[in-house]
């Protein structure tokens, strides 16, 4: 067996977690997504019993630290995909574990862990990296966010929700991220026109973008998106600011749309 799913096994305790790894050394992917009873003894089987994991997600298991961490970068070097959301103790220490043993890591979510800063994502940033989520990670800046975005090149989804964003982040995502997919700016209030514009111009493969609650854009800004992202379908751009100025030129730019929805044929 090469894959375990324990999804919200919330009953799972260390001891299970221990057979399971003995029994099945070759994982590959293992979910303990909400498996809250999991802590870094846990962590530490899966370090010595599972060198070939590839795919880790401990959302939301609360009680794991930076020892838990280490012990599983170490010893699972080949890990790709690290779900540490909601992972509350974790701190930049951990991350920088994660950054010296797991150089193939391209999947990293670490909302809410808000002990996470400029100095641990900067460290796990780098040109494997396809997918970032820094949802709610408050104690994040702006100037850490820009330097990510100076390491990441392959970038393809990035989500910011509520973190400190403003124009010149965006600036720098424009120029190191030229593959962004896919971008969250949920909640970031500082964002505006001018901001939207750089992205545009420098993320021309941008499919889905979520404006919700970014006040000062305006529709001016989404028409300027849709000249330059042809990519970028209408429902997949989260605003309140679509009028228009954003689905006129959609009409023009997507002739299989009418007026922002597909036309149905018979």
């Amino acid at each position: 067996m090469q894959a375990v799913n324990l999804h919200r096994c919330k009953r799972v305790t260390n001891a299970g977690l221990a057979e399971i790894v003995a029994a099945w050394s070759d994982l590959t992917l293992l979910n303990l997504h909400r498996c809250g009873r999991v802590t870094d003894a846990g962590l530490g089987r899966i370090a010595t019993g599972c060198p070939r994991l590839e795919h880790l997600s401990i959302y939301n298991c609360w009680k794991v630290t930076d020892a838990g961490i280490a012990a599983v970068a170490s010893g699972c070097p080949n890990l790709q995909h690290v779900d540490l959301g909601e992972c509350w103790k974790v701190t930049d220490a951990g991350l920088a574990e994660i950054a010296a043993s797991c150089r193939g890591l391209k999947h990293l979510n670490l909302r809410s862990c808000h002990k996470a800063t400029d100095a641990g994502i900067a460290a796990v940033a780098g040109p494997s990296l396809e997918h970032l989520s820094l949802f709610s990670c408050t104690n994040v800046t702006s100037a850490g966010l820009s330097r990510v975005a100076a390491r990441s090149p392959n970038l393809k989804h990035l989500d910011l929700t509520s973190c400190t964003v403003t124009d010149a982040v965006l600036d720098q995502v424009a120029v190191g991220c030229p593959a962004l997919e896919c971008l969250v700016l949920e909640g970031c209030g500082a964002v505006t026109d001018a901001g939207l514009a750089t992205v545009a111009a420098g993320c021309p493969h941008l499919q889905h973008l979520n404006l919700s609650c970014c006040n000062k854009v305006t529709a001016a800004g989404l028409r300027d998106l849709v000249t330059k992202c042809p990519d970028l379908h209408p429902d997949k751009i989260e605003s309140c600011h679509k009028g228009g100025l954003f689905s006129a030129p959609f009409v023009k730019a997507h002739p299989g749309l009418k007026d922002g929805f597909p036309r149905h044929t018979t």
